[in-house]
């Protein structure tokens, strides 16, 4: 990664869609390479509808294994660039669950990935619902 790259962003959010809750793979790249980019605080929401609130397909294990392997990359990350009190933050989410709460609209973003790729670009998450229906249609 250049240098220039590297912590470039104070806050991001980084917007995965899971397509199989067991292919951690899929997740590990773009979860390491936003969190080199990232200073001080990442979300990571990850989109699957097995995270429907009235979904009961999900299994706690396969919940469990994903949570613990998305934090462990970005942290590692965080604490391989010495940046041990960087706030990480991951939040599962069905395909239709509202975005609303996940956190404050004031909080100021620098960047909004979506799996990996920058595509919005923009300092407030009141347009990431709106950004996200987009997203939804277009992949």
């Amino acid at each position: 990664m250049p240098i220039e790259l590297l912590n470039d962003l104070e806050k991001a959010v980084l917007i995965l869609n899971l397509r199989n809750v067991e292919d951690l793979a899929a997740i590990s790249d773009p979860i390491a390479s936003i969190a080199k980019r990232t200073r001080s605080r990442l979300l990571v929401i990850i989109f699957h509808p097995t995270f429907e609130l009235a979904s009961g397909t999900g299994s706690w294990a396969a919940v469990q294994k994903l949570l613990t392997h998305a934090y462990v990359q970005a942290t590692t990350v965080a604490q391989d660039y010495d940046k041990i009190l960087m706030t990480i933050d991951v939040i599962l989410r069905g395909n239709h669950t509202p975005l609303e709460g996940i956190c404050s609209l004031d909080d100021d973003w620098d960047k909004i990935f979506y799996s990996g790729m920058e595509i919005l670009a923009f300092k407030s998450l009141e347009y990431l619902m709106v950004a996200f229906i987009y997203i939804l249609f277009m992949f």
